[in-house]
């Protein structure tokens, strides 16, 4: 089957551009429709046409939905969008790498606009090649990165901010941090916020591994405590990853918060009805989710005289009983 991608290769024009053309088209001009529907044909592109205005469809991107992060992002979303009118259809892009690919199957499925949610490791690429689109397109980031297309997202420096500020208040100025790769944005943050401080992470505090969700947290915490000399507090990359390292802790006899103060991020539920609370920053996935929705509906609405919106969101300390002053003053 011919791709959307390689009719865009051929003839020179954008993936969305070609996808436009290959449907209704009423918005390009006549030269334009013509070029690319004859690569199209002389690819074999054998698609149905499909008509833009009649669709009433979403097509939402996300990484994907084991973490609580993201089911709750895509409950979000597809509440939001059924009230705007519209059906959402979901694709689980996996590995970064396959964000264009799930893109660009949207382009020519004849949506009406797209929500992006980019991992970590896909930027900036992302936002580089969606912001050159012509279909109405909103990401959904953990940074700013100044890219002409509409954004919402969730600063990571403010985030590790709250937590950092949670626990120095405490009196804590060794820290420690148990993580996984896909979010290393969290780790890259708290050093910079720790080294506004005039503290520098020690590297032997340091813990992050291929594994996710809580056994990833479980195994680093595992690593963090065989050291001999160990942190007072530690932030984990998110809420399960924490869950994970609270175990460990358990099992090797740290008391949490008498020995060592844990610190999650997402504030996912269960959070609330484990032994010890994890105190942990909230993500609001929810406003994330109907900011989100708003913005593109916007974008279908209005898309001559649209204007870009960078919308930021901010985090919130939620304190539980997972951290304390640490057992002796620094």
């Amino acid at each position: 089957m011919v791709k959307l991608r390689e009719i865009a290769d051929k003839s020179g024009f954008s993936v969305s551009t070609v996808s436009r053309a290959l449907r209704d088209g009423s918005d390009l001009n006549d030269s334009t429709i013509r070029r690319i529907r004859a690569t199209a044909g002389e690819l074999g592109y054998s698609g149905r046409l499909i008509n833009r205005k009649t669709s009433r469809t979403i097509g939402v991107v996300l990484p994907e939905v084991y973490s609580n992060y993201y089911a709750e992002l895509a409950h979000s979303l597809a509440q939001e969008i059924k009230k705007s009118g519209f059906r959402m259809l979901l694709s689980i892009s996996g590995e970064p790498g396959n964000i264009r690919e799930s893109y660009d199957d949207f382009c020519s499925l004849g949506v009406d606009g797209i929500i992006v949610s980019e991992w970590v490791q896909s930027k900036p690429l992302t936002a580089e090649y969606i912001a050159v689109s012509d279909i109405p397109t909103v990401l959904l980031s953990d940074y700013d990165d100044r890219q002409p297309i509409d954004k919402v997202y969730v600063d990571s420096i403010t985030c590790i901010e709250l937590a950092v500020d949670h626990l120095w208040q405490l009196g804590h100025r060794i820290f420690g941090y148990v993580g996984e790769h896909n979010s290393h944005v969290r780790y890259d943050a708290m050093c910079k916020v720790l080294g506004n401080r005039g503290t520098v992470m020690d590297e032997r505090h340091v813990k992050v591994g291929a594994e996710r969700f809580e056994h990833g947290g479980y195994l680093r915490m595992q690593e963090l405590l065989s050291s001999d000399y160990l942190p007072t507090a530690v932030i984990a990359s998110y809420d399960q990853i924490a869950f994970g390292a609270m175990r460990a802790a358990r099992e090797a006899g740290v008391s949490i918060p008498k020995d060592i103060s844990i610190i999650g991020v997402d504030n996912v539920i269960i959070g609330d009805f484990i032994p010890v609370g994890l105190t942990s920053i909230t993500n609001p996935s929810e406003q994330l989710g109907v900011i989100a929705v708003k913005l593109l509906i916007g974008q279908i609405n209005n898309t001559n005289g649209h204007v870009i919106q960078n919308v930021a969101l901010q985090s919130q300390l939620v304190v539980r009983s997972s951290t304390a002053p640490p057992p002796v003053k620094y």
